[in-house]
């Protein structure tokens, strides 16, 4: 029982806001309730399923203590602990759950703690197109910061600014994104503040240190990264030094393994299923190879047959594509500086130099090697074939300025310019065309041909591996001096045919 100096001081101070009976419930329009309660002109001590319907929402909790605030019209308590089975209802359809929970509405801010059987618990629920999207933050302690206001009454009212998770923190989002991390910053209202606005709904996570990741899930991906910020309005995440895998392939049912990727920064669109990763990418996959890029490489995603599927990827800058063949060893390599287009439906890749490269300096030309030879050229058209075990290429197309050159300085010299090169990897086939004003010109060291024409073809003897070279068109099995010198500035080694001995 109160002694009748701190009945009578509790009942002066709360006659006006609350009801508390010792032993019973308050009524439904009180804004406090317990079954205990006593007060020693200071502090209000709380006991027993305590109530408290409070400016920032309603608290529950089995212990309280209020304490008293210097003033003012508001809630006569400026600080509230609140120990053992704490839930907060608060408005926006947000509610928290924790062990013990300290909040000071003269600062402005909050602290959240875990107990051996309740962790720090926060979600929010997000409405957005017609849809709702449940946030669960999981944390061993959290720190919250509040914004004060009115209401259409002038009652004071309370709304969570951000709350920064700390320890353990494992986040769970609309029933399909895990994240875990060190810590994490959720900005739930950016009031008036326009710099605070710009970052409303956006979950910032972090590591603990430089040795540890933070780590996203979805179904069969995962990736790990150096920080990760998550636009929930938007819905898109934004990963520092990305490292992971994707479920994705061109085609699930050929593809053995995972598409690992990495690159310096990494932005998923969740809404348009896109994945534009920035910044030294590289991407492996089981049947396309390895694609590296410099500047970036955008993933276009989609669902076939109920499986996500890789539709399209696309880069900008320099970019190569590595390859092998089904049964070969044999690596096979595209370079370009320009754009590169892998297209799922069209089964083909296209490569393009710069603009301002094509028909001028040859400096950043598409570049395409294997073991015997290598090619330069403006663009380049990779075509593939999808059948019932496999997904390779079968043809190969350059376009513009074609130069053709042997790869091994110590094999005999080839060099050849064009304007088109058509090649089959699986059959060694070479066709090489001119145009309506350039014919194709042709050295061959080993075999002592020098062509000019208006196609070549190079075949390979399967018996023999030997190369079967054939001029097609107004053959000519001579250079003039003014071929013979356009071929050696291109080609140093290019040797010039040796004057005939007089007899």
């Amino acid at each position: 029982m109160m002694g009748k100096k701190s009945a009578f001081g509790l009942l002066c101070l709360l006659s006006t806001v609350l009801v508390a009976e010792q032993g019973t419930n308050g009524e439904q329009n009180s804004q406090l309730s317990s079954s205990n309660a006593s007060y020693d002109g200071n502090a209000l001590l709380l006991k027993g399923q305590v109530l408290l319907d409070h400016g920032l929402g309603k608290m529950k909790a089995e212990e309280a203590k209020l304490e008293r605030q210097k003033g003012g019209k508001d809630f006569p308590f400026s600080l509230i602990h609140l120990k053992t089975e704490v839930e907060l209802s608060v408005k926006n359809n947000t509610t928290l759950s924790c062990g013990s929970a300290c909040l000071d509405f003269t600062s402005l801010k909050g602290l959240l703690f875990s107990s051996d059987s309740q962790p720090v618990a926060f979600v929010d629920t997000l409405k957005k197109k017609g849809s709702a999207a449940d946030l669960l933050i999981k944390s061993a302690a959290a720190e919250l910061t509040f914004l004060k206001g009115e209401d259409d009454t002038k009652k004071t009212t309370y709304t969570i600014a951000t709350i920064l998770a700390k320890e353990g923190v494992v986040i769970h989002y609309d029933k399909s994104i895990t994240l875990t991390a060190d810590h994490a910053l959720y900005r739930k209202e950016g009031g008036r503040n326009p710099s605070a606005q710009e970052f409303q709904g956006v979950l910032s996570a972090y590591p603990k240190n430089g040795e540890s990741k933070c780590h996203i899930t979805q179904g069969s991906d995962h990736i790990d990264a150096d920080s990760v910020d998550f636009d929930l309005i938007k819905n898109t995440l934004s990963l520092y030094h990305p490292v992971g895998q994707l479920s994705s392939s061109f085609f699930p049912a050929l593809q053995k393994g995972h598409l690992h990727f990495r690159s310096d920064h990494l932005f998923w669109n969740q809404e348009q299923n896109t994945l534009l990763l920035k910044g030294n990418v590289s991407l492996e996959e089981s049947i396309l190879g390895t694609v590296s890029a410099a500047n970036e490489m955008l993933i276009e995603q989609g669902l076939i047959d109920g499986k996500q599927t890789i539709k399209a990827i696309r880069s900008n800058g320099p970019t190569s594509l590595e390859y092998k063949l089904p049964s070969s060893e044999e690596l096979h390599k595209l370079r370009c500086y320009g754009t590169l287009v892998i297209d799922r439906d069209q089964l083909s890749a296209v490569l393009t130099s710069p603009q301002k490269e094509e028909g001028g300096s040859l400096q950043k030309q598409i570049y395409y090697e294997e073991n015997a030879f290598a090619v330069y050229a403006d663009k380049a058209f990779l075509d593939y074939s999808q059948e019932a075990n496999t997904f390779h290429p079968i043809a190969l197309c350059l376009k513009g300025r074609v130069r053709l050159f042997s790869r091994d300085p110590k094999e005999p010299h080839r060099c050849s310019v064009a304007d088109r090169l058509n090649y089959s990897p699986h059959t060694k086939t070479l066709i090489l065309c001119g145009s309506a004003d350039r014919k194709v010109l042709f050295w061959d060291e080993e075999q002592g041909i020098r062509m000019s024409a208006a196609e070549v073809h190079i075949t390979q003897d399967p018996s023999t591996h030997k190369s079967i070279i054939k001029g097609i068109g107004n053959v000519q099995f001579a250079l003039s001096a003014e071929e013979g010198d356009q071929l050696k500035k291109i080609f140093p080694q290019y040797k010039s045919a040796e004057p005939q001995q007089t007899p």
